[in-house]
């Protein structure tokens, strides 16, 4: 993702109060053809985070709020996690995977549902 990142720069913003169906209209409309952004996590009910072009997340932010987001806060990151502008690091990342050794677990694996806020 850190080389992804280095390709093409982008960013992250979270959404409080709109939900995703909305959102991606928004983000449709915050995109053009060469600055997208999309809709990346459903963190819980009521928080989505969007990612991609800078510009593109700005302008989705401020339409986001135009529709009624509570908030809209950019995230302290310089990648667009999640977003198509990991595509250009995919066969690189398929080759890690693939070269990966994986093995049988050794420990129980608990899994915990946190809050969301």
């Amino acid at each position: 993702m850190k080389h992804a990142g280095e390709l093409a720069s982008g960013g992250m913003a979270a959404i409080l109060g709109v939900d995703i169906s909305t959102l991606d209209k928004v983000c449709a409309e915050a995109s053009t053809p060469s600055e997208s952004v999309q809709v990346a996590n459903d963190n819980c009910p009521g928080q989505v985070v969007i990612s991609g072009s800078k510009p593109a997340v700005e302008r989705a932010m401020a339409g986001a709020k135009s529709v009624g987001a509570k908030r809209a806060l950019p995230l302290a990151v310089s990648i667009a996690a999640h977003s198509a502008l990991m595509a250009p690091i995919q066969q690189e990342w398929n080759e890690a995977v693939a070269s990966a050794n994986f093995s049988a677990l050794q420990i129980q694996l608990l899994a915990m549902s946190m809050p969301c806020h």
